[in-house]
């Protein structure tokens, strides 16, 4: 009998969430069960949320590979582009991403994050403290203040940008709208800014199956207004 990705994912999840399980004894056993099943953990995590897989880091389960599928497969070529938003430069950009890489790895930085929450903005500002750390770093070796890089001019929105951003609204809505029951309730509930563990408190829901549930409405949105390529996370 054939298991897909999908559906060891949320074996997967089962564990990684487990108050119960010992993480370090977990991993050689999974290991051999994905290998009989022929299929890559790799594979298996890429079906899992933000959340599990920083919480799979943190526990040690994975952990190489985890922090690969999350930062590196999908927060990467965000990240890239930034970085370079913000220099101007492709050299400075990628020694900022593996500065950035090496500060998570060596300060053990996610230790930090609360997975009662979303992941995301905890992520965005761990990356706008790194790049505020950074520029006084430079400041500070230079003796001098720091420049302005990359500072976009204020400007009131045109007719042009009113309509572009009401029909960008109008289709997020519509694919919102487009989702089952639950995924929906989830989405409209994060957006407001409610914790995933109220959320699923409120909803009767393990917080994992809230976090799959979180995790796979965003891929049905993304697909819906075309802004994933299979590895797609936008700031």
């Amino acid at each position: 009998m054939s298991h897909s990705p999908q559906e060891l994912a949320c074996a997967l999840d089962d564990v990684i969430w487990s108050r119960e399980v010992d993480q370090a004894t977990a991993e050689p056993g999974l290991r051999v069960f994905f290998h009989a099943l022929s299929v890559p953990p790799r594979d298996v995590l890429s079906e899992l949320s933000d959340e599990s897989l920083a919480q799979a880091y943190r526990r040690g389960l994975f952990r190489h590979q985890a922090f690969e599928a999350l930062f590196v497969t999908r927060y990467e070529r965000v990240l890239r582009g930034w970085f370079y938003k913000r220099t101007l430069d492709r050299d400075r950009m990628q020694e900022l991403l593996q500065e950035f890489y090496v500060k998570l790895l060596t300060t053990n930085a996610l230790a930090s994050y609360n997975p009662d929450y979303s992941f995301r903005p905890w992520f965005w500002r761990v990356v706008q403290n790194f790049w505020i750390s950074d520029l006084r770093r430079r400041a500070r070796e230079t003796g001098a203040a720091p420049e302005v890089l990359a500072l976009e001019p204020a400007h009131e929105a045109g007719p042009f940008e009113e309509v572009l951003a009401q029909e960008l609204q109008e289709r997020l809505d519509e694919a919102v709208a487009s989702l089952p029951e639950d995924e929906r309730q989830i989405v409209t509930r994060t957006s407001s800014g409610q914790a995933m563990s109220r959320i699923a408190q409120e909803m009767g829901l393990p917080i994992r199956r809230t976090y799959q549930l979180h995790f796979r409405a965003r891929r049905a949105i993304e697909r819906r207004l075309n802004l994933t390529d299979g590895r797609s996370n936008h700031e």
